[in-house]
């Protein structure tokens, strides 16, 4: 679906589906309790499952990457 991208692209694409599992924890938790669930927490440290990655938020989120890519060599092309 992405010819000619390196691998950084899918290290990029992956961080975004663990990026939406850290906003869910940080919205579960609530930003007032963040800190104290961080910081000698009696729970421990969070514990993440490995997200389900479906086939259409990678795409969706490739493309947007795509995208920034594109806005990016367009602003070098600018300056």
């Amino acid at each position: 679906a992405f010819p000619n991208q390196s691998i950084d692209f899918f290290g990029a694409l992956r961080a975004r589906i663990y990026d939406d599992c850290v906003r869910n924890f940080i919205a579960d938790t609530g930003l007032e309790g963040l800190g104290s669930r961080l910081v000698n927490s009696r729970e421990g440290p969070p514990k993440f499952e490995k997200p389900f990655m479906p086939v259409d938020k990678l795409l969706e989120y490739g493309n947007l990457l795509v995208e920034e890519q594109e806005n990016v060599k367009r602003v070098q092309l600018a300056d």
